[in-house]
């Protein structure tokens, strides 16, 4: 399955019940190898930067093998 920008975002707001999200192909050509990803949920509140990107990569990068530069 190819991964999309759509695929990332609607995976984002189910696992992190996130009330915004945008996903920008920012690869050469837009061929979908790298994206720039802003995400708005509750579940960030009150936590470090360290500590929303680790929640982050543990809930949706590994599930759907993208890989976070």
């Amino acid at each position: 399955m190819a991964i999309t920008a759509e695929h990332i975002q609607d995976k984002l707001i189910k696992e992190l019940a996130a009330v915004h999200v945008d996903v920008e192909d920012t690869s050469p050509n837009r061929c979908a190898a790298s994206y720039k990803v802003l995400v708005v949920s509750a579940q960030f509140e009150g936590k470090p930067l360290l500590q929303r990107h680790r929640y982050y990569g543990r809930r949706t990068l590994h599930q759907c093998h993208i890989v976070k530069a």
